[in-house]
């Protein structure tokens, strides 16, 4: 997506702000990164523990781990797998969009733009049974966090 968002939104960085059209482009591309960055790493979280509960509920009872450990692993997990997918991401769009913040701003928005999303994906995710009815929530962990966003 980030590639597409590079292709279409190309070199825009480096054009004028002064022309209404060219800070409204701008702010189109960095607003649909973003949204990219959030269902990334938001969806796939939002059903992952639905679908692990029944599992994780058997073992927790029998004694093979506390929560805490399970959470903390899955923590460690997602930091490695979403530093990643920042760094890709901010890797395109530096190159592609050519802005003019500085790569490792961009790089910190993104990684911590994706914990929150991931954050509040495995908290919606991990109130609903079944990841069907997980996926129904998506638009409960997107909307606030364009809202916040501004």
């Amino acid at each position: 997506m980030n590639l597409l968002i590079g292709v279409i939104y190309f070199d825009i960085g480096s054009k004028s702000r002064d022309d209404p059209s060219h800070l409204q482009s701008q702010f189109g591309a960095n607003v649909l990164t973003l949204m990219t960055c959030i269902i990334s790493t938001a969806a796939p979280s939002l059903v992952t523990f639905p679908s692990e509960r029944s599992v994780f509920i058997r073992e927790y009872f029998t004694g093979h781990y506390a929560v805490s450990s399970y959470f903390l692993s899955r923590l460690v997990i997602e930091l490695i797998l979403n530093c990643c997918q920042a760094f890709i991401q901010a890797v395109l769009n530096h190159l592609c969009l050519s802005l003019t913040l500085p790569f490792l701003n961009l790089f910190l928005i993104y990684f911590v733009t994706a914990l929150v999303s991931n954050a509040t994906a495995v908290c919606v995710g991990s109130f609903v049974k079944d990841p069907a009815l997980a996926m129904e929530f998506l638009p409960i962990v997107l909307l606030p966090q364009l809202f916040f966003a501004g």
